[in-house]
């Protein structure tokens, strides 16, 4: 599971606004280092 985060945060990033992307990898960063 710890790949396919990191690999979703880049591409929802690049899909979604710059904005959006932000929030999105912020909330997803936290979330995969508990996972971790």
């Amino acid at each position: 599971m710890a790949v396919p985060p990191q690999a979703a945060a880049p591409t929802v990033h690049t899909t979604n606004s710059p904005p959006q992307g932000s929030m999105s990898s912020a909330a997803a960063t936290p979330l995969t280092i508990s996972s971790q």
